[in-house]
C-alpha cells in the first residue's frame, strides 16, 4: 500500500510540475510578445521624436522670421505717424525718366 501511495503522490506531483511548466512557459510568451510590443513602441516613439525634431527647426525660423518682419512693420508704421507724408508731392509718371 506505500508503494501505492507513493506512486500516487510522484504522479500528483508529475502533473502538478507539468502544469506549472505551462503556465511558466504561457507567461513566458506573454512576457516576450509585451517586450515585443515595447521595443515597436520605442521605436515607434524615437521616430516621431526625430519627426518632430526635424518639424520644429524650420518653424522656430519662420516665426524668428515673422517676428522680425513684424517688428519692421511696426517701426515703418511708427515712422509714418511721425512724418506727414501726405506734404511731400507725388512725382507723375512724366517725371520719372528711365536710367
Amino acid at each position: 500500500m506505500m508503494v501505492g501511495r507513493l506512486i500516487q503522490q510522484l504522479t500528483t506531483q508529475q502533473q502538478w510540475e507539468h502544469q506549472r511548466d505551462k503556465q511558466l512557459r504561457a507567461v513566458t510568451a506573454i512576457h516576450d510578445s509585451l517586450r515585443s510590443q515595447q521595443d515597436q513602441q520605442q521605436d515607434i516613439n524615437q521616430r516621431l521624436s526625430k519627426q518632430l525634431s526635424d518639424t520644429q527647426h524650420p518653424l522656430q525660423l519662420r516665426t524668428l522670421h515673422c517676428q522680425h518682419l513684424e517688428t519692421e512693420l511696426a517701426s515703418w508704421v511708427q515712422l509714418a505717424k511721425t512724418k506727414d507724408w501726405s506734404l511731400k508731392p507725388s512725382p507723375s509718371p512724366e517725371s520719372i525718366k528711365p536710367s
